[in-house]
């Protein structure tokens, strides 16, 4: 997975590249109004393979349960993954 497309395919679902110290492609996407999903693709190097990390801000709790969370941050995986599938 190349970071730089992973950016551009956070772009078709309305997310941009954020500052972030770490990992390679930080991006925020809000799956739902009111809800963040901060993304962050690390590329593989020599040592480790390439790792995704989804993060929620804590306001989460605010709307959703944790199961609910969890199928959200899938449903954001699979549109992310068919965005990046179609550049």
């Amino acid at each position: 997975m190349k970071p730089e497309k992973l950016c551009e395919a956070a772009k078709l679902l309305g997310g941009y590249k954020i500052k972030f110290n770490y990992g390679d492609c930080p991006i925020k996407i809000y799956p739902l109004p009111l809800i963040p999903i901060i993304i962050i693709l690390t590329g593989e190097d020599q040592e480790f393979p390439a790792s995704v990390e989804l993060f929620f801000d804590e306001s989460i709790n605010n709307y959703l349960d944790l199961e609910q969370a969890g199928i959200l941050a899938e449903i954001t995986a699979e549109r992310l993954k068919d965005a990046y599938e179609i550049l």
